[in-house]
């Protein structure tokens, strides 16, 4: 009889303890509430909540998930969302419920030790600690939670990391808009032509020589490279876009209503990531003009024309046999929150969601992300979202616009590690543009302005697609940052299979330095007094398509870690030492024999 009164209790307490969670109810919110919150949280502050640089009382939180129960990928987003969402509410059941987005999930463990280093006070010692160490995994929920006011932000957050529920939280920060054929062949006289028109950037970036290459080397403009364009929306009725937008074979299985040419994700509601009206922020369809000239109404729509616009009378796109996929993060949310020319982080973070559950055989469907936006906040979700990326299959790599304010000061996403960053010259100088950002944080830089008007401009700039079926010059990195994206597209369209690594090696190494050459750009090839080391603050040089295709001395391929999907499983278990799990397991096997033969 003695083995079973310890038996039953102990069985008991596996089928209690799996899945169940910890009672939080006798913990006082005065008893882990401090001042100054904790290390680990970002709050808003009451300068950031004036000048709308956040969405208002709403946060990015990374919840804690339990190793080896909830990853990274589930089969569909719903499916996903709801084993998420389900832990999530049992979790904060004992709390005042407030209203909790779902927006993806990162395995923290799968990130580089040396990223925490300097990032997350006191997370990188959580994160190698046991049971993750074992589980070699550190599974987070992303979602965004809006409170009520921001005293119940500050309590609710500074409580849920006194109880170890979250990995870290950040205000959801918006960012702005950066603004101010059958073979190749056929194309060099087409943009020869713009080129006397006065479209230098063409010539800037030798696109005419990268036709040549690409036609001796028999590549056909067939192949498709998918650039995503995360902006403010495309017309993808305009005549030279129409048949350069990527079309959806599978709409409304990457949980976004409608997809046909992307997804709107500032229309997230419950269990969808947004819609497929991406048609550009401000008006109400494609194919109508918008109100304003050089507004976000025009934005998407030209960045998307430099990158992929067929050729036309007076303009082209670097890449017109690549495809566009429109990812609109510009605009007010579903609540009605922000305002038109919003980013949110979240808008943001849904769309690399959306972005990276287009794969084919495993292979990356969309390779390349054009980000001409940014704000001097670093979001730290966003940033572990990019990297993520660049190590989902081939990897996706982000190119983004350095900004527009004329200063060092660096500026997000364009200045962390893993993204392409562009800066702004004059196409027919050479020489920066007075709005470009700069630095030692630059990658490369490219046309994105000119000192002359060209043909069928009213004013100086890159003349592109806007809204309406019309054409237009608008000026800044915006500008430069698609024709960093556009080159990148005719790698991969010759490349099918490059990796990540080397398509960033073609881009940067391949640039050309003569542009610190011209006295313009002296003061950004400054030398360091004690060592006499000479920095560039425009990168490495200015972007060159032809070098770019021919160039043969990328690192070798390398095998590129997969986020592999993991399968739910009991709590108790999952989140111990394989040997400890095994040692619970065969305990009560054991005694019950011992028991049974001394008692019988």
């Amino acid at each position: 009889m003695f083995w079973r009164c310890f038996f039953f209790p102990y069985l008991l307490f596996l089928i209690v303890g799996c899945g169940s969670e910890q009672d939080y109810a006798s913990i006082k919110s005065e008893d882990v509430f401090t001042s100054s919150g904790p290390e680990i949280v970002k709050f808003a502050t009451s300068q950031q909540i004036d000048s709308d640089e956040v969405v208002r009382h709403q946060y990015i939180v990374g919840f804690k998930g339990e190793p080896g129960r909830y990853g990274h990928h589930f089969s569909s987003f719903a499916t996903e969302r709801r084993a998420h969402l389900s832990r999530l509410h049992r979790t904060l059941r004992n709390f005042a419920s407030p209203s909790i987005r779902y927006l993806t999930s990162i395995d923290l463990g799968s990130l580089d030790g040396n990223y925490w280093h300097g990032r997350f006070p006191g997370l990188g010692s959580q994160v190698i600690s046991k049971p993750y160490l074992s589980a070699a995994r550190a599974p987070s929920s992303i979602v965004s939670v809006q409170f009520d006011s921001e005293e119940e932000a500050r309590r609710s957050l500074v409580r849920w990391v006194a109880l170890d529920l979250i990995w870290y939280a950040e205000p959801d920060y918006t960012s702005k808009l950066s603004m101010t054929v059958d073979n190749f062949s056929e194309y060099n006289e087409t943009y020869n032509g713009y080129e006397q028109a006065g479209a230098s950037w063409f010539s800037q970036v030798n696109l005419q020589a990268a036709f040549s290459s690409l036609t001796q080397k028999g590549i056909s403009p067939e192949l498709a490279p998918i650039i995503a364009v995360m902006d403010s929306g495309v017309d993808y009725q305009h005549p030279a876009l129409a048949d350069r937008m990527w079309e959806n074979p599978a709409q409304n299985q990457a949980s976004c209503i409608n997809d046909k040419y992307g997804c709107n994700t500032t229309q997230q509601k419950k269990g969808l990531l947004g819609n497929g009206d991406v048609f550009p922020a401000r008006l109400s369809s494609a194919g109508v003009e918008c109100d304003d000239q050089g507004s976000a109404c025009q934005h998407g729509t030209h960045v998307a024309g430099i990158i992929a616009a067929s050729p036309q009378t007076e303009y082209a796109g670097i890449c017109p046999v690549c495809k566009i996929l429109a990812v609109k993060i510009v605009g007010l949310t579903r609540q009605g929150r922000g305002k038109p020319d919003t980013i949110a982080d979240s808008s943001i973070i849904a769309g690399f969601s959306y972005i990276s559950r287009f794969r084919t055989a495993g292979i990356n469907s969309v390779r390349i992300v054009n980000a001409s936006f940014g704000k001097f906040q670093r979001s730290q979700t966003v940033e572990m979202l990019i990297r993520q990326l660049k190590d989902l299959g081939q990897g996706i790599l982000v190119v983004a616009a350095a900004g527009n304010e004329d200063t060092m000061k660096r500026q997000y996403p364009a200045a962390f590690n893993d993204v392409i960053s562009v800066a702004n010259i004059m196409s027919d100088t050479g020489v920066k543009s007075d709005s470009s950002n700069f630095g030692p944080w630059v990658d490369v830089a490219a046309p994105g302005d000119t000192e002359s008007a060209v043909t069928g401009c009213f004013r100086t700039g890159i003349l592109s697609t806007v809204p309406g079926g019309g054409s237009e010059c608008l000026s800044g990195s915006s500008m430069a940052a698609p024709i960093v994206s556009g080159i990148a597209g005719l790698i991969v369209a010759a490349n099918p299979n490059i990796n990540i690594s080397d398509l960033r090696d073609r881009l940067v190494s391949t640039a050309r330095t003569d542009i610190y050459d011209q006295s313009g750009n002296q003061a950004y090839f400054p030398t360091l007094k004690d060592t006499g080391q000479r920095i560039r603050l425009l990168g490495s040089g200015v972007v060159d398509a032809d070098r770019s295709i021919n160039y043969e001395n990328s690192s070798p391929k390398g095998s590129v870690p997969s986020n592999s999907r993991v399968t739910p499983s009991c709590s108790v278990i999952a989140g111990m030492e394989g040997t400890i799990a095994w040692f619970i397991f065969i305990l009560p096997v054991a005694l019950l024999t011992v028991f049974r033969r001394k008692f019988n």
